[in-house]
């Protein structure tokens, strides 16, 4: 996939709290754009070595699979966008817990969905 540089860089750590930083240095030192397009990539490809029954499979009951996973992550994703758009339009009044949240996946949850995420990265 190609992907045009913008030359967005990692943040100085005047620009974060403290805590963030265990996660901001995991961050690899370059074009975060292109480090995303890469990762991307990556993780397609892992998702789709995957077959069908490990992405259903749960190491224990109450704990989440691959595809709960993911459709985890995908939501909080949507949630992290939305709230940067809201940022971007300087809307600072925080949003109350809205239905984005409300949704949230849990193990179990949304099953109907869970082929949604299959499809969308090819388990």
């Amino acid at each position: 996939m190609a992907t045009p540089s913008v030359g967005i860089t990692r943040p100085t750590s005047s620009e974060y709290a403290p805590y963030y930083e265990q996660y901001i240095s995991l961050v690899p030192e370059g074009d975060i754009v292109a480090t995303l397009a890469q990762q991307l990539d990556s993780t397609l490809m892992l998702l789709r070595s995957i077959d069908e029954s490990q992405a259903n499979k749960r190491y224990a009951p109450e704990k989440w699979s691959i595809k709960e996973l993911v459709g985890h992550l995908i939501d909080s994703e949507r949630i992290f966008a939305y709230r940067a758009l809201r940022f971007a339009r300087r809307r600072r009044k925080p949003r109350r817990g809205g239905r984005l949240e409300r949704r949230a996946w849990r193990p179990g949850s949304r099953p109907q969905e869970q082929n949604a995420v299959a499809t969308w990265c090819g388990c």
